[in-house]
């Protein structure tokens, strides 16, 4: 990766492309919100619209997605749907 974000909306619509090039066979209508929390250095919250229990390799998928990415400097929060309240002590 490497990159270096200019502002917030720059990191947002990354990760909001990365996600869904990456995790293959999303509806059209899946809506993921990222919180951005620091540019510098690049962190954010991602809110996934699914539970993490109903498709583990799905999960699993994500979960390597976000080691890659922190193994590139980009820290990621991911809060599933049955994540709610945690997500929401977050911000």
């Amino acid at each position: 990766m490497g990159r270096n974000f200019k502002s917030a909306k720059d990191l947002r619509l990354f990760l909001r492309r990365l996600f869904k090039e990456e995790l293959k066979g999303l509806p059209p209508d899946f809506r993921m919100e990222v919180e951005v929390l620091s540019v510098r250095p690049p962190r954010a919250a991602l809110r996934l619209p699914v539970p993490a229990e109903g498709n583990p390799a799905r999960a699993h998928q994500v979960d390597l997605l976000v080691a890659r990415l922190l193994e590139e400097g980009l820290s990621l929060e991911v809060f599933y749907a049955d994540d709610l309240a945690e997500a929401e002590d977050l911000g």
